[in-house]
């Protein structure tokens, strides 16, 4: 459908529903920006398919990354699966964006598998440089009964980006000639690039943070070679005034914080991790 791809990010679909006597479907493909990723909305409103708040039906939908191993390495290609079950449901729709978590730009590159019921659309206007992976008409029509699916594959990055997260959405619709009654959902995956050369020589690894962008709560995954004090530092960037600091006492090995950000602004920020004289930064947005 933190630091990692921000997996992917997956967007949402939308088949619109037109009235012209008898019920006609209209749509091939969700608009542009539907997976409700950072500046995206959803087409959970009226003129697209309201009638329903976001995920609150009761259909199940998943996103399986590369069987659920959620680590990339730059330049390979994954497999990915949207799947959305609802009974009695006939008609279904998605949308999926892959974003960089320290950026919000697009990461990799999506790769069509099957041309009938899938497609890419390339972003225009706000959304300039976001590729997106969504349905043609045919896939819009059950897998099997009661079940929406599509089968894609992702490209990563040719480099190590951080963590890349995958935004889904997607569309259960009733059918009914109108865009009342039917239910959007929304998932999202990250994933983290597979660790390469520098946990091998120091055995520090360097830090990575998740979800990116973030809202309530913030986690902080880093490693350093050596045990002592260490600190953790949210700079806002806009003041370049200390947003939140932590201290800690760590030991060697994979160490784990988290930190409460209920209270801050939304906008741009950067984490510092340090112990003695080494230091890893990384790019936070909070929304």
């Amino acid at each position: 459908m933190k630091k990692t791809l921000i997996v992917f990010g997956i967007a949402l679909t939308s088949i619109v529903f037109v009235s012209l006597g008898e019920k006609s479907i209209t749509s091939n493909g969700a608009p542009l920006g539907s997976t409700g990723a950072p500046i995206e909305h959803t087409c959970a409103k009226s003129g697209c398919h309201a009638g329903s708040g976001i995920n609150s039906g009761i259909a199940q939908l998943t996103v399986d990354f590369n069987n659920g191993n959620l680590q990339y390495q730059p330049g390979q290609t994954y497999n990915i699966k949207v799947a959305l079950s609802q009974p009695t449901i006939e008609r279904f729709g998605f949308q999926v964006v892959a974003i960089n978590d320290n950026d919000s730009t697009n990461a990799g590159t999506f790769v069509v598998t099957d041309s009938s019921r899938t497609q890419v659309l390339a972003g225009a206007n706000e959304f300039e440089g976001r590729n997106y992976m969504t349905y043609r008409y045919p896939g819009t029509s059950p897998f099997s009964l009661g079940l929406g699916k599509w089968e894609f594959q992702w490209t990563a990055p040719s480099e190590n980006v951080g963590s890349v997260t995958l935004y889904t959405a997607a569309v259960a619709a009733n059918d009914d000639g109108t865009d009342l009654g039917d239910s959007v959902y929304t998932k999202q995956i990250t994933l983290e690039p597979i660790p390469t050369g520098i946990s091998e020589t120091n055995n520090e690894i360097g830090i990575s943070v998740y979800p990116n962008p973030a809202h309530e709560r913030l986690m902080v995954n880093y490693q350093f070679a050596e045990t002592g004090n260490s600190t953790i530092k949210l700079m806002d960037l806009r003041s370049s005034t200390i947003a939140k600091e932590l201290s800690r006492f760590d030991h060697i090995g994979k160490q784990v914080a988290e930190l409460n950000i209920k209270e801050l602004s939304p906008g741009n920020y950067l984490l510092l991790v340090s112990k003695g004289s080494k230091q890893f930064t990384q790019k936070v947005v909070i929304y």
